[in-house]
């Protein structure tokens, strides 16, 4: 079962049976060194993937294009998987990170939106279960 289903730009769908939310503590940047914060964050973001969803899959981290004192509220991980790249295998999967304003909608229209521009075929790998 899938808790998360969306369809990128080419048409692609994509689902995910797990995804983990966490606060950015954003607002709190105004008061740090903004750009090294930044960079933590981010590179957090690579080892935190890792360990959750294990370091076997590509991983794709979404860097928001602002300054740091503006990241969105909200990150998101998620395994996405999909139909095989090349059909003698079982699936593809990407792990992505994401930031977005609020955890109420995952993905938010932030998200849909940097998520929809993926190059599927050249990031995400194939499986075999």
């Amino acid at each position: 079962m899938s808790v998360l289903t969306l369809t990128l730009g080419d048409g692609r769908r994509v689902w995910a049976s797990r995804y983990v939310v966490s606060d950015t503590w954003a607002g709190f940047l105004a008061w740090s060194n903004q750009e090294s914060t930044k960079l933590t964050m981010i590179s957090s973001t690579y080892e935190e993937a890792a360990h959750t969803f294990g370091d076997r899959m590509p991983l794709l981290v979404i860097v928001p294009e602002c300054e740091a004192k503006d990241i969105p509220g909200v990150r998101v991980m998620a395994c996405l998987e999909s139909q095989p790249l090349d059909p003698a295998r079982d699936g593809s999967a990407l792990v992505c990170a994401w930031f977005q304003e609020s955890a109420s909608l995952v993905p938010d229209e932030i998200g849909a939106g940097e998520l929809g521009g993926i190059d599927w075929e050249q990031q995400a790998d194939d499986f075999n279960f």
